[in-house]
C-alpha cells in the first residue's frame, strides 16, 4: 500500500533508549474500510487513539545504519493486539 520508509537517525545519545514510531496522522474524525464490492473506502466508524510505541533500543543501535519501515501494518481494530 505505501512505498519503503527509510531514515538516517544521527545526534542521538549512544547510551540512551529509544523507541521509534510511524505516525500517520488523520485528515478527519473518521475510520474507513475499503469495499471491495464498490472498489471505493467507505466510512466504518469513528477515529481511534494512537497505538502504544513498540521496542525500544540504544541510541548507538538506531544510528548504526538506515532505520526501514517497510513492514507497515495498517489497522482501524481498537482490539487488534498485533500492533
Amino acid at each position: 500500500m505505501f512505498p519503503t520508509y527509510q531514515v538516517r537517525l544521527t545526534g542521538l545519545d549512544p547510551g540512551a533508549s529509544f523507541a521509534l514510531m510511524l505516525d500517520f496522522a488523520p485528515c478527519d474524525d473518521k475510520r474507513y474500510r475499503y469495499s471491495f464490492h464498490s472498489s471505493s473506502w467507505i466510512v466504518a466508524g469513528g477515529r481511534q487513539g494512537a497505538c502504544a510505541p513498540g521496542q525500544s533500543a540504544r541510541g548507538a543501535h538506531w544510528m548504526k545504519q538506515a532505520v526501514t519501515f517497510d513492514k507497515l501494518k495498517l489497522t482501524n481494530n481498537p482490539t487488534d493486539g498485533g500492533g
